[in-house]
């Protein structure tokens, strides 16, 4: 059992109306947390209409990768831990190490997945201490 996320769905969402860069789950996305070789009990549920902007990726670098690369679900299990943080008692680095581990077991590139995991060590921390 490899750590980050663990999907029991496939994540089914349509682009939100007037908002380019979101995106809104059409269908709940069920996952487990798994670190070192093991299952935390919860289940997550992410339920359909949750909003989402994929990988947050600042402008300069949208040429090169898109917001809804491969691996998307893991950037939509992130952003709901986020959303949700207090409620789940879980640490930031904790979200963001699931996240990064979930991004190496997809297929995304190397690269790409150390330059989403460096943005959201970087840039989210103003989106968890609105949380706090």
């Amino acid at each position: 059992m490899r750590s980050g996320f663990e999907f029991l769905d496939e994540p089914i969402y349509a682009p939100k109306k007037n908002k380019k860069d979101k995106i809104v789950l059409m269908k709940p996305l069920r996952f487990y947390i798994n670190f070192a070789g093991q299952r935390l009990p919860d289940l997550y549920i992410v339920p359909a209409g949750f909003e989402s902007n994929g990988f947050s990726i600042p402008f300069i670098f949208k040429p090169f990768v898109s917001n809804f690369d491969v691996g998307v679900e893991n950037a939509i299990a992130h952003d709901f831990l986020y959303s949700e943080l207090k409620t789940f008692n879980m640490f930031r680095r904790d979200a963001d190490m699931a996240f990064y581990s979930g991004l190496r077991n997809s297929n995304l590139e190397v690269w790409k997945s150390k330059l989403f995991y460096c943005a959201v060590i970087i840039a989210g921390g103003k989106h968890w201490k609105k949380k706090i």
